[in-house]
């Protein structure tokens, strides 16, 4: 079905109507966390059949398992990783991410750190957390979540990855590195 839906009250209510017609049941949490993951109805219908296939009544630990995480959230966690300098876990979500192209990675990597950055900024400036969101456009838990791991890092750090992010893109762009092991450097390097 090519449905189009203007907002995410609407996606909302056609995941009600699926569940029900498949006779599926949800924790609320795990429900939350279905529609968190889904975030347009071609991803919505596929991972409901999926659901539908392992049993009726499904709890949050079988929806974290079975239903895809998007890409920006996998993203999310790999920049949060590659601040904290773990490099067992940045290494561990790049071989999640391992289908998807590098150029790519770069692209979304960069996008999380400047808003981490413009977070940051903003919260410098004495923005509240709702001030923040509506500067930036963006979701309130985005921003909380944003303000939460931005305590962690100084404005200088995010400022170097993302310069880093940039120079490495610009190089690869050029065919002065290689997409795939230079890339897997810049991970592995603080």
């Amino acid at each position: 079905q090519n449905l189009l839906f203007e907002n995410q009250e609407d996606l909302k209510n056609y995941a009600i109507t699926l569940k029900e017609k498949l006779g599926l049941s949800f924790d609320a949490d795990a429900f939350q966390l279905f529609l968190n993951r889904c975030t347009n109805v071609s991803t919505l219908e596929r991972e409901i059949t999926k659901l539908s296939l392992y049993g009726q009544h499904l709890d949050y630990e079988s929806v974290d398992q079975l239903v895809s995480r998007p890409l920006e959230d996998n993203v999310f966690d790999l920049s949060n990783a590659i601040l904290k300098k773990d490099k067992q876990k940045t290494m561990k979500l790049y071989d999640d991410l391992i289908k998807t192209e590098p150029i790519q990675l770069i692209a979304l990597l960069a996008k999380q750190f400047r808003f981490l950055l413009q977070v940051k900024i903003l919260k410098n400036e004495k923005y509240s957390n709702e001030q923040i969101a509506n500067e930036l456009n963006a979701h309130p838990y985005r921003v909380k979540i944003a303000l939460d791991n931005c305590r962690q890092f100084s404005l200088k750090e995010i400022k170097t990855k993302l310069l880093k992010l940039a120079d490495l893109d610009l190089s690869i762009k050029k065919g002065l590195k290689d997409r795939y092991i230079d890339f897997e450097i810049f991970l592995m390097t603080d």
